[in-house]
């Protein structure tokens, strides 16, 4: 870590009219303008993968402590000299490790190598880099997915929480991780719930068929329940036929009212789904019957609204 961390402070072999990887990196820290983004944005574009072990460098970074110590004491020095002190001893190690997860974000794969840095800030507890790595790590390519799915049933909340949230960043490259997302649904804790349905969302309708096999063929109760929550996320499109068997099923009560209700969540409202629906209407139970009503008598006024051809 230390040859890194000198390599950072005295190799400056790759530029961009003029500036350093390091001065580039500062225009992504999150206290930049949009000017200095997107002006860094296109160095890194340009630099390229060169950038990345001086970017690695920057992402281990740490400010020295002789700065913390004086930074402690300074108030106890004459008002001079703590004018004159204050501006060298600025802890600035956290822009600079902002700045570089964020330029190896936009180098996408090129960047693969610091993966194994990226995952530890991400385990890491009380890390203040890891929604930032949460945010880019995805661009990294298809091994960054392939690590961040075990660790969406990661014993810590908060690293459940960041990488089902980082999978949501893969938006259609994290179908592979559709069923622990629908397992992350049912986290006991809510916002490690909320970022599973948002994942789920951002993948989009490539992954109704997975759930759609899940919510009819899994063998376990719950998962088929968040399956069937996870249609009215994902809403597929209207033209798209659903699986009979997702409405006439032979499961439990609650699983066939939400399956019905997912119809209507995902308006779907094609001749098949009303063929589901009026099916339901001689359900054996009581509630699931009032639900079938209820979805049909909301279609029927839908239709009754909606603007006549002329």
């Amino acid at each position: 870590m230390l040859l890194l961390l000198w390599q950072a402070n005295h190799r400056a072999n790759v530029q961009f009219q003029g500036k350093t990887v390091r001065e580039w990196a500062r225009g992504l820290y999150l206290g930049a303008t949009a000017q200095q983004t997107n002006e860094a944005t296109i160095a890194f574009q340009t630099m390229g993968a060169a950038t990345v072990p001086e970017l690695r460098a920057l992402l281990l970074r740490q400010d020295p402590p002789y700065k913390k110590l004086l930074l402690k004491y300074i108030r106890y020095f004459p008002p001079p000299v703590r004018s004159y002190l204050f501006p060298k001893i600025r802890l600035d190690a956290a822009e600079y490790r902002v700045g570089a997860i964020r330029a190896l974000g936009i180098l996408g794969t090129n960047a693969a190598p610091v993966l194994p840095d990226f995952m530890r800030i991400l385990t890491t507890p009380d890390s203040p880099e890891c929604w930032v790595v949460a945010q880019n790590i995805s661009a990294l390519g298809s091994e960054a997915i392939t690590s961040l799915i075990p660790l969406a049933t990661n014993t810590e909340v908060r690293t459940r929480h960041a990488s089902v949230y980082a999978l949501g960043q893969a938006k259609s490259n994290a179908l592979p991780a559709v069923t622990v997302l629908i397992m992350a649904s049912t986290d006991t804790n809510e916002t490690v719930r909320a970022s599973a349905f948002y994942s789920l969302s951002q993948i989009g309708s490539a992954a109704v068929p997975i759930v759609v096999d899940l919510a009819v063929t899994n063998s376990d109760p719950q998962l088929r329940s968040a399956a069937f929550n996870s249609l009215a996320i994902l809403r597929p499109p209207p033209g798209s036929v659903m699986t009979s068997s997702l409405a006439a099923s032979t499961n439990s009560t609650s699983i066939r009212r939400m399956a019905y209700q997912s119809l209507w969540f995902a308006r779907q409202t094609n001749a098949h789904a009303l063929k589901l629906l009026t099916a339901g209407l001689t359900d054996e139970d009581e509630s699931v019957r009032k639900i079938v009503q209820h979805i049909l008598t909301r279609i029927a006024a839908s239709n009754a609204i909606a603007p006549q051809p002329q």
